[in-house]
């Protein structure tokens, strides 16, 4: 294995539940949440830019004062993250072993954020958040910047539907469901 993906909410951190109970109160304040397909997107993806968008392609309403309201009640819980011990124990202990990246749904300026208050900021080879494309895309361009085949790779996610969703790139797959999964463990039965 050469290098390991992570993605943040979820594994790094154990906020996904929180941040979703945050955007479903705020969008309820703005009666955007009875928009039928709204609570499928909520629970597949925290990316809260591009789910007002597609709320916005539908119903009119103003954008920046919803994101604005997000993003307040956002900053609170990003700039004291909640995470998980056992997998920044690892990013700390093996960054050197390994080449670590983010693939996450995240907007850029809140995984930044994150990853600098967990204090782990100098151990990723590169950051990727939603606006850089697809979990997939994603992968795609690990793959191509830094010249690794699929098989050297492991992606780490707690949400199935993002695991299914990077089975064309061909890397190995861990689906984090409980903050017990030893990483180190599950590497060495990948080998």
């Amino acid at each position: 294995m050469k290098a390991i993906i992570f993605d943040v909410d979820g594994v790094i951190t154990d906020s996904a539940e929180r941040k979703m109970e945050i955007i479903k109160n705020i969008l309820q304040d703005y009666h955007l949440y009875d928009v039928p397909w709204v609570r499928e997107i909520l629970a597949k993806s925290l990316n809260r830019v591009l789910l007002l968008q597609k709320i916005h392609e539908v119903i009119s309403f103003d954008k920046e004062k919803v994101l604005d309201a997000i993003n307040r009640e956002m900053d609170v819980l990003e700039d004291h993250p909640q995470m998980n011990t056992q997998v920044v124990d690892f990013i700390k202990n093996n960054y050197k072993k390994y080449l670590l990246f983010t693939n996450t749904s995240l907007p850029h300026s809140s995984l930044e954020r994150i990853i600098k208050a967990i204090g782990i900021w100098d151990c990723f080879q590169k950051l990727l958040a939603g606006e850089d494309g697809t979990k997939a895309e994603n992968i795609f361009r690990i793959i191509g910047e830094y010249w690794m085949k699929p098989e050297e790779i492991l992606f780490i996610d707690d949400t199935l539907s993002h695991i299914e969703n990077v089975q064309e790139t061909g890397v190995h797959t861990l689906h984090f469901t409980d903050f017990d999964i030893d990483i180190g463990k599950r590497i060495q039965n990948i080998h």
